[in-house]
């Protein structure tokens, strides 16, 4: 976790992409006055926190998230530890800010689809609320802090910007995910849907067939199956595949990451396969879908 200190602002370009300033930053959890304007990631490791609400006030025990607009007034134990990872909206979509998330009426073609990852942050019923991780999305969280940290760092190539915002992208679409499953308080943790979709959600990028998926839940594939079609209307192998296809459309449409790259992110090794799958649930292929859906423009950066 980063130490207490002074943090950047944002993550500022060296040999590539010299001086481009890209609006994201991981904080120490006590970090404050954060920058203005942001959407804020916190994330508590250990202990507790009390973080204010519109209606009140939330108590966070780690491992938990928590999804708000900066300031951050952040209330903890002595031993929390963590995080906040603040973002302008438009880092995800150029189109997008506070004041378009704030609308009430619904935005045009997929910059919709973005700002439903972005919402979670500004609506009064759920911003600030904490969101208690399991075991494998707690493993995700820490994992996509250390990668934003470690890629603004080291900015290996050209592809540096897309990629640390590819992180952030994937991350926000779990946590929406989360978020979506959170409301069914009434579901035990032990049911079957509890328990296949953290595996789902963290070995995306993953061979896991239908079958080893049951075995991991402690069921058989037809009764997974029952399950999923009971909940979501598909079988499993169904919401898998549009889960990827869903996350390899974002990150093609915000990011200028290679397809390659993309589809290799969301486990497919065949890109004619992949293509198809793609075709089948958008219409159109990955390529053609970036080439009418980027929110990049230009795709400059990346």
């Amino acid at each position: 976790m980063p130490a207490e200190t002074a943090q950047p602002d944002f993550i500022v370009g060296r040999r590539h992409h010299a001086g481009y300033a890209l609006p994201l930053a991981v904080h120490a959890l006590g970090a404050g006055p954060l920058p203005p304007g942001r959407l804020c990631i916190v994330y508590l490791a250990r202990g507790s926190a009390v973080l204010p609400m519109q209606a009140g006030r939330s108590l966070m025990v780690a491992p938990a998230v928590a999804l708000t607009a900066t300031p951050v007034a952040l209330t903890r134990n002595a031993g929390a530890e963590g995080a906040l990872l603040t973002f302008e909206p438009g880092l995800v979509n150029g189109d997008l800010s506070m004041a378009l998330l704030r609308r009430a009426e619904p935005l045009a073609g997929t910059t919709e689809q973005d700002a439903y990852l972005l919402r979670p942050f500004l609506e009064a019923a759920l911003a600030g609320r904490s969101i208690p991780l399991d075991t494998q999305l707690d493993a995700a969280v820490r994992q996509t802090l250390d990668r934003i940290e470690r890629e603004g760092a080291m900015q290996a190539d050209s592809h540096w910007p897309c990629r640390t915002r590819s992180f952030l992208i994937e991350l926000l679409f779990r946590l929406r995910l989360a978020v979506d499953r959170a409301p069914a308080a009434g579901i035990s943790p032990a049911t079957l849907l509890d328990k296949a979709l953290p595996l789902i959600r963290e070995r995306l990028a993953e061979k896991l067939p239908v079958a080893a998926l049951a075995s991991l839940c402690g069921t058989n594939r037809s009764t997974l199956n029952t399950a999923f079609r009971a909940a979501t209307g598909q079988s499993v192998h169904a919401y898998i595949i549009q889960l990827r296809i869903e996350m390899a459309a974002a990150l093609l449409r915000d990011t200028g990451l290679p397809v390659a790259e993309i589809m290799a992110r969301v486990g497919y090794e065949n890109a004619s396969h992949f293509g198809r799958q793609f075709k089948a649930l958008l219409g159109v292929g990955p390529r053609r879908y970036r080439d009418t859906q980027s929110t990049m423009p230009g795709r400059r950066r990346g």
